[in-house]
């Protein structure tokens, strides 16, 4: 079977990594973005005048190792380094943002529909406003690349709802809201009475909540903290 390198690219996520990273959501490893930039300047060389890229067995065989080198940083240890020294970042910068904008929207910050008097407001109004409501991408993204270099990474943590779980977006959420698990599992309202993003993350910024792209072995630490009968109910190893 002949390999497949887009295929590859996009399956992996690294094309959607790449991409983020171009958009200016978050930054990513100089290495990883010139092997990535190295294959797809090579398959672009090869995209025909339908805007096809057609590759023979011996171009997929040049392209393979290139392809490789960009899919494998992050199973080569470089998922945790992408986690906390580019997903980390960006997250805080963005949250600051978020902190900023709720200050100067003031009472139009705990609106979840824009309304025809935000248009009488001033300039930095508005704008901090329409900031508000656009967090979706930019949120979405982080946790998308997030997600992706978690399990690039192949390691799994000792929370059983993994990725899914509330400690994986919110490490302290037990010490905001006691019915946390409940919530979960929709036996009981969250605190923020909302699906609006900008609700959501200003009812755990105004109340301490730890809001995180956390490494396995962090959100571990989060797992055990509020569940250590985990840790005392493992199986002895001989």
């Amino acid at each position: 079977m002949l390999y497949d390198p887009i295929q590859q690219l996009n399956d992996s996520g690294t094309t959607a990594l790449a991409g983020n990273a171009r958009f200016g959501y978050h930054t990513m490893p100089d290495e990883f973005l010139e092997h990535y930039a190295a294959a797809e300047e090579y398959l672009e060389a090869h995209r025909d005048g339908r805007n096809q890229i057609h590759l023979n067995a011996k171009q997929q065989l040049e392209v393979e190792p290139m392809a490789n080198k960009a899919i494998g940083f992050l199973a080569w240890g470089g998922a945790d380094q992408v986690i906390t020294e580019h997903l980390q970042p960006a997250l805080a910068e963005l949250l600051d943002q978020v902190r900023a904008d709720r200050k100067t929207a003031a009472r139009y910050a705990m609106q979840e529909s824009p309304s025809i008097n935000m248009l009488e407001e001033d300039e930095d109004v508005r704008a901090a406003i329409v900031r508000l409501h656009s967090l979706v991408p930019r949120y979405g993204a982080l946790r998308a690349s997030w997600e992706i270099c978690r399990r690039r990474a192949m390691r799994e943590t000792a929370d059983p709802l993994q990725l899914l779980s509330p400690l994986a977006e919110v490490g302290n959420l037990p010490d905001l809201f006691s019915d946390w698990e409940k919530a979960r599992h929709g036996a009981a309202p969250w605190p923020w009475h909302s699906h609006v993003l900008h609700i959501k993350l200003g009812w755990l910024l105004d109340n301490g909540g730890k809001i995180w792209l956390p490494t396995c072995a962090q959100q571990d630490e989060a797992y055990h903290r509020y569940h250590p009968q985990a840790m005392t109910s493992r199986p002895r190893v001989a």
